[in-house]
């Protein structure tokens, strides 16, 4: 099983306190899937090129950047978007950026199918 936090204002239920809710998830349904396409009529293009980027290859922010030709302040907010999305994870993987720090490295949401 896989833990996402969510804000509880995504799901707001009677007598809710506000407070950040874990929820479970089976690994095994295609939420991915589904995820993509209930939100694919919303994702505008640069969130589309970013997704299409991470589906070719894993990447940090800052090779994203470089490779798409955007500006910090435009990628880390369209990826954030995908992230929250469901479309986009964060890896085991670190790399290095160019100033030697380590950064996380992206990936598509693995498509998973129905068992």
């Amino acid at each position: 099983m896989t833990t996402i936090n969510l804000p509880i204002e995504m799901f707001p239920m009677p007598g809710d306190t506000g407070f950040v809710r874990t929820c479970r998830r089976n690994s095994r349904q295609s939420t991915s899937t589904e995820a993509y396409e209930s939100v694919r009529p919303h994702i505008n293009a640069k969130c589309q090129k970013v997704l299409d980027s991470l589906k070719a290859a894993p990447a940090t922010d800052e090779e994203l950047q470089i490779a798409l030709g955007m500006n910090p302040s435009t990628e880390r907010p369209r990826r954030k978007e995908l992230v929250d999305a469901g479309l986009v994870v964060e890896t085991a993987e670190r790399r290095k950026t160019l100033s030697g720090c380590k950064a996380i490295v992206w990936a598509a949401a693995p498509v998973m199918e129905d068992v």
